[in-house]
């Protein structure tokens, strides 16, 4: 599992930004296509909140560090479905890596908490962790159903 090491709150921001776009991305892509409510119901739910988080990450980065802008190199953690048929077969392979992606973010979250955040980025770091603890949590029991 690839993460950025995480040296400040800034740092966090930055990195988590396009991390969640990816969760976005391939969650929104799968959307369209899935039959399987359960999986319709949780990528519509990690769209709605990750695009929300973004907004908010992108205006903290402008209130708290001046410049707002995003440059990091970001190495994508899901693998790309879009040559596959098979739904079966791609909601597989998104389950299988949106759990590795989700303990990225986790373990990033619990990164920056080491280094005593803002009460703001404190908060968010906990929630990033309960909230994709949970849903790990559920994709796991969807993948051994699958």
């Amino acid at each position: 599992m690839q993460h950025a090491g995480i040296s400040s709150e800034e740092e966090f921001i930055k990195h988590m930004i396009p991390h969640h776009q990816e969760a976005v991305d391939t969650s929104s892509r799968l959307n369209t296509i899935t039959q399987d409510p359960k999986i319709k119901k949780l990528t519509a739910d990690i769209v709605s909140a990750q695009q929300k988080e973004i907004t908010m990450m992108q205006g903290r980065l402008k209130e708290w560090y001046s410049t707002g802008i995003v440059q990091v190199v970001y190495q994508p953690m899901m693998r790309d479905t879009s040559t596959l048929s098979s739904i079966t077969t791609i909601e597989e392979i998104w389950l299988e890596d949106m759990i590795q992606h989700h303990m990225g973010a986790v373990m990033m979250a619990k990164e920056v908490l080491r280094l005593n955040p803002r009460p703001e980025v404190t908060s968010f770091a906990q929630e990033v962790i309960n909230v994709q603890m949970q849903e790990i949590m559920f994709m796991r029991k969807l993948l051994k159903n699958h």
